[in-house]
């Protein structure tokens, strides 16, 4: 049994206990937001920085694996190249010499000369023309197959844009992130904010060039491929005609006595021989044009080649301690 003393004591307890239980949820309501720190503010602006660097090297590690691997030389491609025209150059010299000699030796009286002496020229051209053509197939068909392993590594143009896009967007989204979180510290001191303006002002440069490194390497892999695809082509184009356009039907007409026939033969050397001609020219404008093409796509991406690289240099941004 309670003493009427301590029940009002209890009761007076027990509504102490009520009242700070009811307005517990109202005083939540009107606390201050804490004001974090001086040394918590640089904290949170530098563990973003952090975030932003790795991203950062991520993008030029990127980038050069990129132009590495498309520029990386390829084992014995050079030793096949000189084999394919050495054997087409001399071949081809040994046969246009049988030919000037046959014709010179039997100049007085070409019946007499032997038809297999005739032909010997023709047969030792169109050797050659054989040879170049086959080794340029085989070099086209070496050439897709290195495409496709690195299609495989998600390498190839359309895959590495893709790739840096998406990481260039997170990285974008953090730099926004950093000055959004530099503007509302209002801890910081003014000499303090100016450093950390002046990271951010770096960090942006280092973006810029990353980018710009990227255009470099995709539009500069365009234009390389432009122009072995090109060579290849027109490779292929002047062995065809000077084989199967002139030297064969020079041989037909040989084998089986139609001087006519050697028309269409001269057709075929003449064409050889103007492609000879302008597939530097040919070559020179399809790689720029690939190049153009490359840039023109990528820019429509989103990925600009900005001044920043020249800018950088140029313009001295000092720090005074």
């Amino acid at each position: 049994m309670l003493f009427p003393a301590s029940r009002f004591f209890l009761s007076l307890t027990l509504s102490v206990l009520s009242l700070s239980l009811f307005l517990q949820p109202l005083l939540a309501l009107e606390e201050v937001p804490k004001i974090m720190s001086n040394a918590e503010q640089i904290a949170a602006v530098e563990k973003v920085t952090n975030e932003i660097v790795r991203d950062e090297i991520r993008l030029v590690r990127f980038s050069t694996q990129f132009y590495a691997a498309w520029l990386k030389p390829e084992r014995f491609k050079s030793w096949r190249l000189f084999a394919y025209k050495m054997a087409g150059s001399g071949l081809t010299n040994a046969g246009m010499i049988a030919i000037a000699g046959s014709r010179f030796q039997y100049r007085s009286n070409p019946s007499e000369a032997p038809r297999k002496y005739l032909k010997s020229g023709h047969i030792i051209n169109l050797t050659a023309a054989s040879i170049l053509l086959a080794g340029t197939l085989t070099e086209l068909f070496l050439d897709r197959l290195s495409e496709r392993s690195l299609s495989r590594q998600h390498l190839d143009p359309a895959s590495a844009v893709k790739e840096f896009l998406t990481v260039r967007n997170k990285l974008d989204a953090l730099i926004g992130s950093r000055k959004d979180i530099l503007k509302n510290c209002s801890e910081l001191t003014l000499r303090q904010r100016e450093i950390l303006e002046a990271d951010g002002q770096v960090l942006q440069d280092i973006r810029d060039l990353a980018c710009a490194e990227f255009h470099h390497a995709y539009c500069d892999i365009a234009r390389l491929r432009g122009t072995r695809d090109i060579a290849n082509a027109t490779t292929l184009f002047s062995a065809g005609t000077a084989g199967y356009g002139g030297s064969l039907n020079s041989l037909l007409s040989v084998a089986n006595k139609l001087p006519r026939q050697t028309g269409v033969a001269g057709i075929g050397f003449m064409t050889s021989g103007a492609s000879v001609a302008v597939s530097p020219l040919i070559i020179n404008w399809g790689s720029h044009f690939a190049g153009k093409r490359a840039a023109a796509k990528i820019e429509e991406a989103g990925i600009l080649e900005q001044d920043a690289d020249k800018d950088y240099f140029i313009v001295t941004k000092k720090i005074e301690y």
